[in-house]
C-alpha cells in the first residue's frame, strides 16, 4: 500500500523520482509484483493511493521495525532501556542494532533504505549520545546492555 500512497504524494507534490532513486523504485515494485501476484499488488496499489499520509507514515514505520527484527535474527531493538538512557531516537535505535550485528554503512543504507549520508548523521548522534568514539565502544555497550552482538 505504501507504494500507492507514495506515488500520490509525488505526484501531488510534483517531486518526480530522482535518477538515483528510479532502480531501487523499479526493483521494489518487481518484487513487490512477483511477491504478491500481479492482482493482489494493483489492489494494494489502489488502496494505498487513498492513505493518508500519517497513515502512510506509520506503515512504513511498522516495516520498517520488523525488517530491522528480521535483520537482527529477531531481537528487539535496543529501544527500552539502552535507547532511552542515552536519549536516542527510534531510527538512532534502528542504527545502533545493526552496529551491534556488524553490519557496515553500506549494508546499514540498504537494510534502512536510507542515505548514506542520513547514516552517518545518525552514528554520529548516537556515539555523541554514548559518549563513545568508535563502532566497538558502542557495540560494547549495547552487548552489556543485553543484546548480543557480532553474531
Amino acid at each position: 500500500m505504501a507504494l500507492g500512497a507514495i506515488e500520490v504524494t509525488r505526484t501531488a507534490s510534483t517531486i518526480p523520482l530522482q535518477q538515483h532513486e528510479t532502480g531501487n523504485h523499479e526493483e521494489t515494485v518487481l518484487m513487490a509484483r512477483q511477491q504478491l501476484g500481479v492482482a493482489r499488488f494493483e489492489t494494494l496499489l489502489t488502496r494505498g493511493r487513498w492513505l493518508s499520509v500519517e497513515e502512510m507514515v506509520s506503515q512504513v514505520q511498522e516495516v520498517a521495525t520488523i525488517r530491522v527484527r528480521e535483520l537482527a535474527g529477531g531481537k528487539r531493538a535496543a529501544q527500552d532501556g539502552l535507547g532511552e538512557r542515552f536519549g536516542m531516537t527510534p531510527r538512532e535505535n534502528e542504527v545502533l542494532l545493526l552496529i551491534g550485528r556488524r553490519f557496515a554503512d553500506k549494508e546499514i543504507t540498504e537494510a534502512l533504505s536510507i542515505s548514506p549520508r542520513t547514516v552517518a548523521r545518525h552514528i554520529t548522534g548516537i556515539f555523541t549520545k554514548m559518549n563513545v568514539h568508535s563502532r566497538r565502544e558502542a557495540a560494547a555497550l549495547l552487548g552489556a546492555h543485553g543484546e548480543p552482538h557480532g553474531s
